[in-house]
């Protein structure tokens, strides 16, 4: 007998409230994971106030791919594996969205 993960069998807690994302990105994995369930909890404004940001390629879909061609290192002292180009492009990102100034929704 297969045993479904959100059966009364097993123990769990189920998350349904993301606080970080807009309702419109939760939308397929609230419906291919969570029955419908999982909602956007988020500030709106939190979710919003970049929208407008020009490095965003489209603003109706508040969602960035970025592809780059680096190189997994990691420390002989440590298990862990990173990108350091991934890391510098991550840093210009933030960069700039904090150099970004989102009009406010009063002007």
């Amino acid at each position: 007998m297969q045993r479904q993960v959100y059966s009364r069998e097993a123990c769990f807690c189920k998350l349904v409230a993301n606080y970080r994302t807009s309702p419109e990105l939760l939308e397929l994995p609230s419906r291919m994971f969570y029955q419908g369930e999982l909602v956007s909890a988020a500030d709106q404004h939190e979710v919003t106030m970049f929208l407008n940001w020009p490095e965003l390629p489209n603003p109706s879909v508040p969602l960035l791919f970025c592809g780059l061609v680096g190189e997994d290192v990691h420390d002989l002292d440590s298990p862990s594996f990173y990108n350091p180009l991934e890391a510098a492009k991550i840093c210009e990102f933030i960069k700039n969205c904090l150099l970004y100034t989102s009009p406010s929704p009063r002007d």
